[in-house]
């Protein structure tokens, strides 16, 4: 495995997860299928389901996305026929130098904290330098400060220039709302460009990589791994990468 290039003094992301959200954390199917009702918006129903036509509490479904009109931002979340904006969280602005990572030969994963529960639903990541590739992310939980268990990802996409939000397939429903409880994730990816410059800022955080020059094609091709893509090892830093995640509150 090849060792990051900096440009500047360089920390990590706080991009993290709890070490116990099994509890706190659901994936948002997109099966259709009415289990219980009646309601008058999403906050009546169990998590991760939201309020249907006949009011009746039901999956997120793709009849349920359709009717949002317009449609939906990638980075919003559709339900009761409205779009949900989402908010960046971890670091969307303000860079102040960079990191150049051989995403060739490896993954790079970005501890992400977020303060707040709502759904995730995309990711983003601006570089200091143009890219012109193809590019999977994927959303892990935490376990003891590192990557773990695989929750969401999304398809494979084709980046070009130095910003871009992509979507997860199926957004994620996390944190505990009615306790205010944050999590700690990491956002991990892949990329077909040979070296990427991520942008950074001053704060610090915590890096993960795992070598993987074979399994790179695979890996946007297929989908990351179900358990952590990392060779385990973690490092912190003293800079944050402009990695992020966007979570959308429906009400």
């Amino acid at each position: 495995m090849q060792a990051r290039h900096w440009s500047s003094t360089v920390s990590g992301a706080g991009f993290c997860a709890s070490t116990v959200l099994l509890g706190c954390v659901q994936i948002l199917g997109y099966g259709a299928g009415t289990e219980a009702g009646p309601c008058s918006s999403a906050t009546d129903c169990p998590p991760g389901e939201v309020c249907g036509t006949a009011h009746r509490c039901e999956k997120p479904s793709t009849a349920t996305v359709s009717i949002c009109s317009p449609g939906c931002a990638t980075t919003a979340f559709c339900s009761n026929s409205t779009c949900y904006p989402g908010t960046p969280y971890g670091y969307s602005a303000g860079g102040t130098g960079a990191v150049t990572v051989h995403t060739a030969q490896v993954v790079e994963c970005i501890q992400l904290r977020v303060p707040d529960c709502g759904i995730l639903t995309a990711v983003g990541i601006v570089t200091h330098l143009d890219v012109s590739g193809d590019f999977r992310f994927a959303v892990y939980d935490d376990e003891s400060g590192q990557p773990a268990n695989r929750l969401a990802q999304s398809d494979k996409a084709q980046i070009r220039g130095n910003r871009a939000d992509v979507p997860l397939r199926p957004a994620l429903r996390i944190g505990r709302c009615s306790s205010g409880e944050s999590g700690y994730y990491w956002i991990c990816f892949a990329s077909s460009s040979e070296y990427v410059s991520v942008e950074t800022t001053q704060a610090s955080g915590l890096w993960a990589e795992g070598a993987a020059l074979q399994q790179i094609p695979s890996y946007l091709d297929s989908g990351l791994p179900d358990m952590s893509p990392t060779s385990g090892l973690t490092h912190s830093e003293t800079t944050a990468a402009l990695i992020y995640a966007w979570i959308a509150k429906p009400k």
